[in-house]
């Protein structure tokens, strides 16, 4: 199921079993996903803690453990249903599993992060809202770029003078539309 990740949604669930380790659990949870995401830079952690929601709140939400960490740490069941519940996500917009979608399905999993979410009045609604927006702007300026890389592909092909301005009008229209995005004047 990995390959089916991005890089920075692995680097993710790597310090996800670190902090699974910093707190002597001998499992991965969902509660260490949440500090993963938390623990790397990401459009995730920016909407985490826009929500005041931070790795050291949320490390003071959760047991230590007592027990002996072995070398492989497994995933628990809930853990395992959220990147089930992340690629879902992911296969809506056809992408690969990123950070926005392991968050979308951490506000719609079961697990311990519900506690910390609760304890520290953090509005799982508000996340997911958020990153929802993140991950459909994210889709939108990909399929921009396929049709403008489209665009030059086809304007190479054309003969046709009439055709070639067209294109070259159309190629005007949708730099314009990424640009305005990018500068955030224009939403879809």
């Amino acid at each position: 199921m990995f390959e089916k990740f991005t890089e920075t949604a692995l680097k993710i669930i790597m310090a996800a079993q670190k902090e699974a380790r910093i707190l002597n659990n001998n499992f991965v949870g969902t509660e260490h996903i949440l500090l993963g995401l938390l623990a790397e830079k990401s459009q995730a952690q920016e909407i985490l803690n826009c929500l005041g929601c931070n790795q050291n709140n949320i490390m003071e939400t959760i047991e230590k453990g007592s027990d002996v960490v072995g070398v492989e740490i497994p995933f628990t069941s809930e853990a395992k249903e959220l990147f089930q519940k992340a690629w879902t996500e992911a296969k809506k917009y056809e992408q690969p599993i990123t950070e926005l979608h392991l968050l979308i399905a951490l506000t719609y999993s079961e697990g311990k992060h519900l506690q910390s979410f609760k304890d520290l009045n953090i509005d799982i609604d508000k996340i997911k809202t958020l990153s929802l927006e993140r991950a459909k702007n994210f889709e939108i300026k990909r399929n921009n770029l396929i049709f403008i890389a489209w665009l030059i592909i086809t304007s190479f092909f054309v003969r046709n003078k009439r055709t070639i301005c067209l294109v070259i009008g159309i190629l005007f229209i949708a730099i314009l539309i990424l640009v305005s995005i990018a500068i955030g004047k224009y939403k879809y």
